[in-house]
């Protein structure tokens, strides 16, 4: 597959596919080295993207072995980089793919960095602003409903010279006719566009869900702990497929977070992740019967124990108080103390907050005091008002 070159693509991802450094982390890396298999409904799910990209000529040249996850070239990951920055929507499956084989390829360095960052943006959804997605969108609707209306106007064009009307006419009455059918079909396109918008929208907003499921999961296998930020606020997502899939990355997640992590992460991360926690609390025992439920809720308080901050204490106590398995009280029970004795040290008034970075003042510079309405000579010391009327006394008159 013949990918184009994105003209946003920063000269030092550039370098970094292409120094020798890069090659040898990455050239022809078995499959032992990935971080983690592929699980049984990807790998489905690949084989069925796979299915539909075989009708591509481009694809049947040469693209099946991009998404080799067997073995990886500094030149494959490039390729399935600028897969994953391209927003066209004409390429949600290749960026499928290209998602979950980044994923399991040995990348390292500066190439996972801007890797975690571009998965980041995708699930995210800030790849584009909504505004600029929603008219591509909308210019892209249009053009589906012109070309839905044009087909109907060569229908009725086909069906008229069926009939030997067309025997009729000459070439330029022909062509009048054919032109004409190009603008009856603008037309058509705007009476039409209030019944393709829905549906092409919801078609291209499940598309994109898909696209954010697999950077979820992505992120969840390349297992840098400072993707938890983003992963934790798409808990809560519109979309299943996302939700789901954010609960499986934050599985993966959950291994490498430690209690030195604290403090140091995404600073709303505690309270998107208590969001998630009371959106699982069921009311009453028999809202969620299968154990789904409980796995999420124990993945929730125990990444709340390493990450968390005081402000997870009412959540977890209003977790205890529901209608939850004992299992998940007693977990609970057990990490509320933590938290609590977290709360306590961050509104410890006897502990000093250090600023978030020094003034940059040269130790050399000493300060000024502030200007004064009346200008006095820089070189002038300052008096003390005592001193001055002492002065003034002893002065001859």
């Amino acid at each position: 597959m013949r990918m184009q070159p994105q003209p946003n693509l920063t000269a030092e991802t550039i370098a970094t596919t292409s120094s020798p450094a890069v090659k040898t982390e990455c050239a022809d890396a078995p499959a032992e080295t990935s971080i983690v298999e592929l699980s049984f409904e990807e790998r489905r799910e690949r084989a069925e993207l796979l299915g539909h990209l075989h009708r591509k000529r481009s694809f049947r040249k040469g693209g099946e072995s991009l998404f080799d996850t067997k073995r990886f070239t500094p030149m494959q990951y490039a390729e399935l980089f600028e897969l994953l920055r391209d927003p066209d929507p004409r390429l949600w499956r290749e960026r499928i793919l290209a998602a979950g084989t980044l994923s399991c390829s040995p990348v390292r360095g500066e190439q996972k960095r801007a890797a975690v960052q571009t998965l980041e943006a995708i699930l995210g959804n800030t790849q584009m602003s909504a505004g600029r997605r929603l008219v591509s969108r909308l210019c892209r609707a249009y053009g589906a409903s012109y070309l839905v209306g044009l087909s109907l106007m060569l229908v009725l064009q086909a069906l008229d010279w069926i009939f030997g009307v067309s025997d009729r006419m000459d070439p330029i009455e022909i062509g009048m006719i054919a032109l004409f059918s190009v603008v009856w079909s603008l037309v058509n396109a705007v009476l039409l566009s209030p019944l393709v918008f829905p549906v092409y929208i919801a078609t291209t907003v499940r598309r994109q869900n898909r696209i954010r499921g697999a950077a979820a999961m992505a992120l969840g296998r390349m297992g840098q702990p400072e993707s938890v930020g983003m992963v934790a606020r798409t808990l809560c997502d519109r979309s299943s497929v996302v939700r789901q899939a954010a609960f499986e990355a934050l599985h993966a997640l959950q291994p490498q977070l430690t209690p030195d992590h604290y403090g140091h992460l995404d600073s709303a991360l505690t309270l998107n992740l208590c969001r998630a926690l009371r959106q699982e609390t069921p009311e009453y025992e028999e809202d969620e019967p299968e154990p789904a439920g409980e796995a999420r809720r124990m993945a929730l308080l125990q990444t709340l124990e390493k990450v968390g901050d005081g402000r997870a204490v009412a959540s977890v106590e209003a977790l205890m108080r529901s209608a939850c398995s004992r299992s998940v009280r007693q977990e609970a029970e057990r990490i509320l103390p933590v938290l609590q004795a977290r709360h306590r040290q961050e509104n410890d008034p006897k502990i000093l907050l250090r600023g978030a970075a020094t003034p940059a003042t040269k130790t050399e510079e000493l300060l000024r005091a502030a200007a004064n309405s009346v200008e006095e000579k820089p070189e002038q010391l300052l008096r003390m008002p005592g001193e001055e009327a002492e002065n003034t006394e002893r002065s001859p008159i």
